[in-house]
């Protein structure tokens, strides 16, 4: 009896650290990603100085002023999306 609990709690304990060990890629993947996104430089996964420069974009056209603002292109995507999504749910 104690065996099987034993047999029963190692197995589940090794189901976790492989899901742990194979889940490690990925959550580091984001860490860097959103670790980037806010720094001004990075080595490896180590920031070098934090900045929201990288999020100019949202508050200024990275390219002019003769090209539209981020919040524009959303919207007409969000738009077209919502037109094309209302017409296929009408024709079927």
């Amino acid at each position: 009896m104690v065996l099987n609990k034993f047999r029963s709690k190692s197995k589940s304990i090794l189901t976790y650290l492989i899901l742990i060990v194979f889940s490690m890629p990925i959550f580091l993947g984001f860490w860097w990603l959103i670790n980037t996104t806010f720094s001004t430089r990075t080595e490896g996964l180590e920031s070098l100085g934090w900045t929201l420069s990288n999020w100019s974009f949202l508050w200024k056209s990275p390219f002019g002023p003769e090209f539209q603002s981020i919040w524009f292109v959303t919207l007409n995507t969000f738009f077209l999306a919502t037109v094309m999504t209302d017409s296929m749910g009408s024709t079927g």
